[in-house]
This record gives structure tokens, C-alpha cells and sequence, in this order.
């Protein structure tokens, strides 16, 4: 503070090879970091920072998803939503967890093999919470396709493990449903109608009111978070011929 109260910005000497190169504006906000023109730790900080403030929690890394915790309740779950990412390819819809999960039983379907989905963060990142919308997604999905009549060899088991971080393995050769053969079934109409809760038989809602009680056993409050995961949980799935859950 100079004489006579006027304050004076304060100044920094950083040493060049300390800085790194910025990108040009047009970058602001991509949905994938590999996009990116210079790739260091500030620009991908930077752009992370501009799209959570913009209400942007997901954001992809070339393979991976980055997820920062909003720590409040967002309207990214919904019925509506799972339908918005059902049989469509990643760059068709923002990141998103559930784009995660839409791959992994697309590539499951047509490899005929198991998948894994690995969920790994630091204490409060949000895996618990990213780990029940991948089973709020398959156990919604797998109840549209309940029915469809398509003769498939029974496929391996899809599984999950989320462990202080995982998410495990899933399932193959399960068949795609598609809006035709959900027509052709009695009673569809009536269906489509209502929610991917209401769709859920007892075995898909029996599995989605699991995690509770597994957190029960282990998870305790931190000072970064009130139901902290203390354990590994590794979760398997597997599917029916139909593609129901087995």
C-alpha cells in the first residue's frame, strides 16, 4: 500500500521456464483436453476450471473422463438423460459418465467380450457417486432391452469393481435393442412411458439398493468428505442371452 491509502497491485517475478504457452481463445471449453493445441498442466487446469464454472463437470482425456465434484445435486441423471445417450456415439452428446457406460456395453455387444470400467480419484473426487450412475445406466438399459427377441450365445459377466478409485468389468455379446423391435412388443406403448425406474424389475433394483448397504461396512466421514469410502468394492455384472440382467 502506497502513501496516502492507494493501493498498488502486487507483482511477481516468475522465471520463464516456469511459464507455459497459452492457447487461443477459440480452445476455451473443449469437450476433449487432447484437443487442446499446447497440452501442459495449466492449460489443462485452465480449461477444466472454465467448464466447471459453466456448469461442465465431465470432460474428456483422450480415452479417459475427467469428473470434478460439483459437491451439489445436478439435473445430469435423469430418465430423459440415459435416453439421450442410448445407442449414440460419444461425440454425439456432451461428456458425460453415462457415455462412459454406453461404450462399454457397445463394445461388449459387438467384441463379445468383458468390460471393465476403472473409477480412481482422491478422497471426495466422487467415485462413489460415478460408480452408482454407471449402475443407474446398465440396469436401465439392460430393462429396455428385456424382451427383445434376439438369439445370442450367453455372454461373459460385465463387471465393476470401484475401489478407493475402480470400477470393474462387464459383460459381452449382449444384443442391441433398437426402437423397432421395443414397437413390435406388446404392451411397448404402455412402457415407453415410464420412467427407468419404473421399467426396473426386483433383480436391477435389488443391485442398484446394494451399494448402500456395502458403503455400510466401510465408508466413513473425513475431512473432505462425510461418507469417504474406506475400502476397494469391486462390482460384477452379469447378462442374459435377452440382455436382462442375470
Amino acid at each position: 500500500m502506497a502513501s496516502g491509502g492507494e493501493v498498488r497491485p502486487a507483482t511477481r517475478r516468475i522465471p520463464l521456464n516456469f511459464l507455459s504457452k497459452m492457447n487461443p481463445p477459440k480452445f476455451d471449453r473443449v469437450d476433449d483436453i487432447a484437443d487442446l493445441t499446447f497440452l501442459n498442466e495449466a492449460s489443462v487446469v485452465h480449461n477444466l476450471r472454465l467448464r466447471y464454472g459453466s456448469g461442465a463437470i465431465y470432460t474428456y482425456s483422450s480415452l479417459f473422463l475427467v469428473a470434478i465434484n460439483p459437491y451439489q445435486s445436478l439435473p445430469l441423471y435423469s430418465d430423459a438423460i440415459v435416453q439421450q445417450y442410448r445407442n449414440k456415439r460419444r461425440d454425439e452428446n456432451p461428456p458425460h459418465i453415462f457415455a462412459v457406460a454406453e461404450r462399454a456395453w457397445v463394445h461388449m455387444g459387438e467384441e463379445r467380450e468383458n468390460q471393465s470400467i476403472l473409477i480412481t480419484g482422491e478422497s471426495g473426487a466422487g467415485k462413489t457417486e460415478n460408480t452408482k450412475k454407471v449402475i443407474q445406466y446398465l440396469a436401465a438399459i439392460a430393462t429396455d432391452v428385456r424382451g427383445d427377441a434376439a438369439a445370442h450365445v450367453r455372454s461373459p459377466s460385465l463387471a465393476a469393481a470401484a475401489s478407493s478409485g475402480s470400477f470393474g468389468s462387464f459383460g459381452a455379446g449382449l444384443p442391441r435393442s433398437n426402437s423397432a423391435n421395443r414397437k413390435s412388443l406388446g404392451g411397448a406403448p404402455q412402457q415407453q412411458q415410464l420412467t427407468a425406474k419404473g421399467r426396473l424389475g426386483l433383480l436391477e433394483r435389488q443391485i442398484l439398493q446394494a451399494n448402500p448397504i456395502l458403503e455400510a461396512f466401510g465408508n466413513a466421514q473425513t475431512q473432505r468428505n462425510n461418507n469417504s469410502s474406506r475400502f476397494g468394492k469391486f462390482i460384477r455384472i452379469s447378462f442374459a442371452p435377452d440382455g436382462s440382467i442375470a
